[in-house]
């Protein structure tokens, strides 16, 4: 049985059935297209057996980099059978580009050839307040999601579970992606950008704990928050660990209303008591509550020493 083995670039989401000698290695191409200028994540990349049931009928390795074929010391994922899948984002996903991924087949294989399936996808790296978006990440790689043109007065927020596996890091970081190497300072993102550890060690032993559900939110000055309010473009950054993970999440955002001025309080006066009232529009059947100090109570009392200390003084109440 002979087949064809075709060396074109990949069409995004059509599988690719090839073969290769035993330690022979191949690179295809994957590009994103000018018309679907929003599709620049890999989505997904997977290879799986075809043809021949045969234990040794397998890839040995999957090897994936951005921009240009990897090779064996520079590339961004590298995933070994049994699990050939792998996922992940350039750090520019505003920008087109192109995924190049490398099939390595063992030379110890005792097949002369293996006959392989290999479907690539890419995924759509933009999303809106309100969307829900599912994915996949691996390798110790970043996954990256753009919300783009933020109002200036929005906090952005994500809601993210974990459905399957475990991961390291969630970020949102205004204007750039999120790379721990470079934002992060002991346990805190710095500058323009905020995280949440799904990977938390115990103080007395070292292990590791993982959540499987947070929301991090932009704070905006509230109470002792600072306020990291931006406008433009922010990046949603999911870190991966070195096994695979599969999420959802939903975004969202914060619109506190305008500060009124008061009495020459300013959100930074610490113990000003009108601080941060009324921070959202809220729908409510309830009569609306007058904050402490809008109202001067003054009681005109007249005190007739001939009259009975029984009779009530009278007393008059001005709002402003």
């Amino acid at each position: 049985m002979r087949k064809q083995l075709d060396t074109g670039a990949l069409a995004t989401g059509v599988a690719r059935v090839g073969c290769l000698k035993r330690g022979a290695s191949r690179v295809f191409a994957l590009h994103s297209s000018a018309n679907r200028p929003t599709y620049t994540s890999l989505g997904m990349a997977t290879v799986t057996p075809t043809f021949l049931a045969h234990s040794d009928n397998h890839v040995a390795a999957m090897v994936i980099r951005h921009s240009s074929p990897p090779t064996q010391l520079v590339y961004d994922a590298r995933v070994a059978y049994p699990d050939l899948r792998a996922s992940l984002s350039a750090c520019d996903v505003a920008a087109r580009g192109s995924w190049y991924i490398q099939l390595d087949v063992s030379p110890a294989s005792a097949l002369e050839e293996v006959f392989f399936s290999l479907s690539a996808t890419l995924e759509d790296s933009s999303t809106r307040l309100g969307e829900t978006v599912s994915g996949f990440a691996c390798c110790g790689q970043y996954k990256y999601y753009s919300i783009p043109q933020l109002d200036g007065s929005a906090a952005p927020f994500v809601n993210l579970n974990v459905t399957d596996g475990v991961m390291k890091t969630l970020y949102l970081k205004h204007g750039a992606c999120p790379v721990e190497a470079l934002d992060v300072n002991g346990e805190v993102c710095t500058g323009w950008c905020v995280l949440t550890w799904f990977r938390k060690f115990s103080t007395n032993l070292g292990r590791a704990n993982f959540l499987y559900e947070a929301t991090l939110s932009v704070p905006y000055g509230a109470g002792e928050q600072p306020d990291k309010r931006r406008a433009g473009r922010w990046y949603i950054g999911i870190q991966a660990l070195e096994g695979p993970v599969e999420y959802v999440f939903t975004t969202g955002a914060f619109t506190p209303l305008p500060q009124r001025p008061s009495d020459g309080c300013s959100r930074l006066d610490r113990y000003c008591s009108s601080k941060f009232e009324d921070q959202y529009v809220l729908e409510s059947g309830a009569r609306p509550r007058l904050s402490r100090g809008r109202l001067i109570l003054a009681c005109a009392c007249t005190l007739l020493g001939v009259l009975a200390a029984s009779r009530r003084a009278a007393c008059t109440v001005f709002s402003l």
